[in-house]
């Protein structure tokens, strides 16, 4: 649209409402406080709109039922993905979509019918309607290049990170609290590099910088520990993370639901088990060999 057909468009729109939707300034419009809170409903509109879309197209292709996922960045890869592979493996027929975002953009989907599930934390602020269930423990860890000179040193205080350039976690998220109150109550003098960011590429390339270091999930460590250039600096941190899980509507929780938060707590217990065997097995093969102890 051209901006003159813009303009006496939204003109026509608050004619009809009967309210102002946007102010103008200067350098150009804002939305006021009711264009706000209008914009994201229509947001929540449009984003239905393409749902359905979508949903007919799966129809077409015989794809009867949608799964509607949403996820936080820090359960995709440990709670999301696996459960997600595994749910399709059950139920090949259902179409999934997922999306990820902060928590409080999914939980207010979530809470709108825009979507079924969302793997997160316990949000500070739950609807009475939405109910949340832990899956999978997870804890806060320091991860550094490899190449870093404390890699192989073992219960390492935080103090041992003095003069550590840091990466922030994401404002907002329960990690970014945890630094706060843990990493800089320690290091009041911390550098803080100009990033805030949990994306594994962008982390990756930081941390081959001279000195940095950054403050990680567990449930994250798997994929950033894949190319064998990041290292995890055993720091001992007192404050442990809030459980990943899941919330979802409790009246009634829908069928699909079920069954991937079924599968979800299967794959978290077979993971558990799996790591248990191979300490397990690592033990058994320090003790036979005489390895020193690390």
């Amino acid at each position: 649209m051209s901006q003159s057909a813009a303009t006496q468009a939204l003109a026509q729109l608050e004619l009809v409402l009967g309210m102002k939707l946007f102010e103008r300034h200067a350098r150009g419009i804002r939305p006021t406080a009711c264009g706000q809170g209008f914009i994201s409903h229509v947001r929540e509109v449009m984003a239905r709109l393409e749902q359905s879309a979508e949903f007919l197209a799966s129809s077409r292709q015989g794809n009867t039922a949608v799964l509607r996922i949403g996820s936080i960045p820090a359960a995709s890869y440990a709670l999301a993905a696996p459960a997600i592979s595994a749910f399709h493996q059950f139920h090949p027929d259902v179409s999934i979509e997922l999306q990820e975002d902060r928590a409080v953009r999914l939980i207010s989907l979530l809470n709108a019918g825009g979507l079924d599930v969302v793997f997160c934390r316990l949000p500070s602020l739950l609807p009475d309607s939405l109910h949340f269930e832990p899956v999978l423990h997870d804890e806060a860890m320091v991860i550094a290049s490899s190449s870093h000179p404390l890699r192989n040193r073992a219960a390492l205080p935080i103090q041992a990170l003095q003069g550590a350039r840091w990466v922030l976690p994401p404002s907002g998220a329960h990690l970014r609290g945890i630094f706060n109150s843990v990493v800089l109550r320690a290091l009041p003098d911390a550098e803080l590099l100009p990033l805030a960011a949990v994306s594994l590429p962008v982390l990756e390339a930081f941390l081959k910088l001279p000195g940095v270091v950054a403050l990680i999930p567990r449930s994250l460590s798997g994929g950033v520990f894949a190319s064998g250039r990041v290292c995890q600096l055993r720091v001992s941190m007192p404050v442990g993370l809030a459980p990943l899980g899941a919330v979802h509507v409790t009246d009634p929780v829908p069928e699909l639901v079920q069954r991937l938060l079924a599968i979800a707590r299967r794959e978290v217990a077979a993971c558990h088990q799996t790591i248990r065997r191979d300490k397990a097995d690592y033990q058994s093969l320090r003790e036979q060999s005489a390895w020193p102890a690390k």
